[in-house]
């Protein structure tokens, strides 16, 4: 699992940007996308393997799923 030092604010950026470009009617894989090259830009040198997991589970937890 990646550690982040900012995590709080990290996830809530990644969070925000999935949520806000859902309401805007993008679609799941677009938002998706988008919320993981926010976590990589705040964290570049993370393996990109384990990025999308780490950004799925926090997805996940905000949808409460």
């Amino acid at each position: 699992m990646i550690e982040c030092s900012d995590s709080g604010a990290c996830k809530s950026a990644v969070t925000r940007a999935y949520r806000e470009l859902m309401q805007r009617g993008y679609r799941d894989q677009e938002a998706f996308k988008s919320a993981v090259t926010v976590y990589r830009c705040r964290h570049p040198d993370a393996s990109a393997k384990d990025v999308p997991y780490v950004v799925a589970e926090w997805i996940c937890e905000e949808l409460g799923q």
